[in-house]
């Protein structure tokens, strides 16, 4: 049984199941970035 499974089976469900999908950017997503990271140091490719 795989991680994701276990955990979801002890009442545990994932948040992201996998990395190589982002959640799609949003503009209100992306003002909140903008707000928080002007410079863009933070987590570059997302």
């Amino acid at each position: 049984m795989g991680v994701h499974r276990t955990f979801t089976a002890h009442g545990f469900p994932p948040y992201r199941t996998d990395i190589d999908h982002p959640t799609p950017r949003t503009p209100l997503r992306q003002r909140l970035k903008d707000a928080l990271d002007p410079d863009g140091v933070f987590a570059v490719s997302r």
